[in-house]
């Protein structure tokens, strides 16, 4: 996220942050258009066409985990940069980042609880309250750390038994709803989201507090520990970030020598495994089973790869057009990046939820594509305008406003 405090800005953050969030809506829209298990296994939804089954894989490989573990990297990086800035002010850098991240706990609690339960933001915000001591740490104790948790959530992801016998026939059931949901099953889902503000917000709140005291606790205990898993892997990508941070990678402070080889190896690794686990899944039929046992653990593993890739690939590509005007609006989008993080929901919800448009079940992956690119569209031109005149986005000022006690500038000088 854009930090409260960030006077001096460092140019390929701006753009990383940038070209992360608007490649958030790649896989969130999904979740917006469509049951959720269209996210995960394209024979959920959907005609069975070749097209759907391009458009999934092409999604899965390239998009899938990396742009929100790319935005991941840079919460982590922000972390070290807004207590540096603290620091060379004279400021309490613990205050600031223990305040900024219980506001940021706020704002993600609120985006959650009225108006979509896939917010991240308070994900990052409990993570960074754990994250702060390890700040001192030095790079390859953070990349140890990090991997230590990336594989622990690899674990808590594996799952080699799902059986009625293991699970109960209601908790199976219950699986069998999210993952492969059937043609009653969409019709619900359907009649929850086209429904009214408050049957929607209802329904989503309903999902965020499962009753474990029932026949399906086993099922609620796996997705708890798919939860932990999440927040695991959150933690470790965060510490992966500080660790680049400091090796001065994500400032773009390293050899283009250096930008070549984690590309091209992590690009490499990274699509191979990411491959091969979507061979596997097909190979098995997309199997519930299968799935739940291994079937996410090779995406999850090269998606960190990627992600640093692209770090790598963006930042070599600034070398080379860091004056251009598509530069200038991916930081401007970055600037702003926690108001376009939550309008993406509020745009997304407006078109597809039955208090706004209501094309929640009614379009297929390729017909989203346009959607994309227009919500593209829309971010980038309100970015660049909204900062010809303010110095900060709006949500932004409200974040820095409330982390600082006091009320900071908005309003851009008109010779500035």
């Amino acid at each position: 996220m854009t930090e409260p405090h960030a006077p001096s800005r460092i140019a390929s953050l701006d753009v990383l942050r940038g070209l992360a969030l608007l490649g958030l809506p790649t896989m969130n829209i999904i979740v917006f258009a469509m049951p959720a298990a269209a996210y995960v296994n394209p024979w959920a939804w959907g005609e069975a066409h070749d097209m759907n089954e391009l458009l999934f894989g092409f999604f899965y490989l390239f998009a899938d985990q990396k742009f929100m573990g790319l935005f991941t990297l840079l919460f982590g990086a922000s972390l070290l940069l807004l207590a540096e800035k603290s620091e060379s002010r004279g400021r309490s850098p613990a205050a600031i980042h223990y305040r900024r991240s219980f506001w940021l706990l706020i704002i993600g609690l609120a985006h959650t609880w009225y108006l979509w339960e896939g917010d991240v933001l308070q994900i990052y915000a409990m993570m960074a309250l754990l994250l702060y001591p390890f700040r001192h740490l030095n790079a390859l104790s953070l990349m140890a750390i990090a991997a230590c948790a990336i594989n622990v959530s690899l674990y808590l992801s594996y799952f080699p038994d799902i059986s009625e016998a293991s699970i109960g026939t209601e908790g199976r059931q219950d699986l069998q709803a999210w993952f492969q949901p059937d043609m009653s099953q969409i019709a619900e889902q359907r009649a929850t989201y086209l429904g009214s503000y408050e049957d929607t917000v209802a329904a989503a709140r309903g999902a965020l507090a499962p009753d474990v005291s029932s026949s399906e606790h086993d099922a609620d205990l796996i997705w708890a520990t798919l939860g932990l898993a999440l927040l695991v892997r959150v933690f470790g990508m965060m510490c992966l970030g500080m660790a680049l941070y400091k090796l001065g990678v994500l400032q773009g402070w390293r050899s283009t020598r250096d930008y070549r080889w984690i590309a091209g190896i992590g690009l490499a690794a990274g699509l191979a495994i990411t491959a091969f686990g979507l061979w596997w899944n097909y190979a098995q039929r997309w199997s519930m089973d299968a799935w739940y046992a291994f079937g996410t653990i090779p995406q999850s593993l090269g998606a960190v790869l990627m992600t640093v890739a692209y770090a790598a690939l963006i930042i070599l590509a600034l070398r080379y057009l860091m004056a251009s005007a598509v530069t200038k609006a991916l930081a401007a989008v970055g600037r702003m990046a926690l108001t376009n993080y939550l309008m993406q929901s509020l745009i997304c919800a407006l078109i597809f939820y039955g208090y706004g448009l209501g094309l929640y079940g009614s379009l297929s992956r390729l017909e989203l594509l346009p959607i994309i690119a227009g919500l593209w569209c829309v971010q980038i031109l309100f970015s660049i305008i909204w900062l010809r005149y303010f110095m900060q986005g709006p949500v932004e000022w409200l974040w820095r406003t409330l982390t600082y006690f006091r009320l900071q500038p908005l309003l851009r000088h008109p010779h500035s």
